[in-house]
């Protein structure tokens, strides 16, 4: 835990450990193609297509070939744009959103993020997630107009982070299940029979 932790970017670390350079791909079916021709994992079906196609690889990637090499504490940080959800692009690189996330033991523990405070960017980002969703089925979604009219009102540039406590507590006492370190684990109840 010693500082400084290991910062490494998720194209870096897929170029390391997969051997896949996601600046060489434009699109989906490409990158599908070359994961298939390397046999590493790809998801087993797609919810959605266009951008969303190509982070559910990327994620993929990442989950089977690079989580496990981060044990010592790494941020994994500049996600691609269409892994980086709402965030901040990249000052100089809008290929790249200014989003990290924090590992140790192969395990994610914090998830940090600067959000996009241009209202017009946050906008076409979520019309352009529901429209390919909505091509997929989902008919019924709508934008969030009190939201969007909220970020339209300005806000200021931040940063925003969710720590998973419950995880800190497992590295802590060293256990290897979740349900050890929770003070309601609900699960278990559940397995007891317990209707609450």
């Amino acid at each position: 835990f010693t500082p400084p932790w290991k910062r490494i970017s998720v194209r870096s670390a897929l170029l390391e450990y997969a051997g896949i350079d996601i600046e060489e791909f434009d699109d989906a079916d490409s990158l599908h193609n070359a994961i298939i021709n390397r046999s590493l994992p790809v998801p087993k079906r797609f919810e959605y297509g266009g951008f969303l196609k190509m982070a559910a690889l990327v994620d993929e990637l990442i989950e089977n070939c690079v989580l496990g090499k981060l044990i010592q504490p790494t941020f994994l940080c500049e996600y691609p744009w269409y892994l980086g959800g709402p965030a901040k692009e990249l000052d100089g690189n809008p290929k790249y959103k200014k989003r990290s996330e924090v590992y140790i033991a192969g395990m994610e523990l914090a998830n940090i993020s600067t959000p996009q405070n241009n209202p017009l960017k946050v906008r076409k980002w979520y019309r352009d997630t529901l429209a390919i969703k909505q091509k997929s089925g989902w008919k019924n979604q709508t934008l969030d107009e009190l939201y969007l009219h909220a970020i339209n009102q300005g806000i200021p540039l931040c940063t925003t982070g969710g720590l998973g406590v419950d995880r800190l507590m497992m590295l802590i006492l060293g256990q290897k299940r979740i349900e050890d370190v929770l003070l309601f684990p609900w699960r278990k109840f559940k397995q007891e029979g317990d209707s609450q």
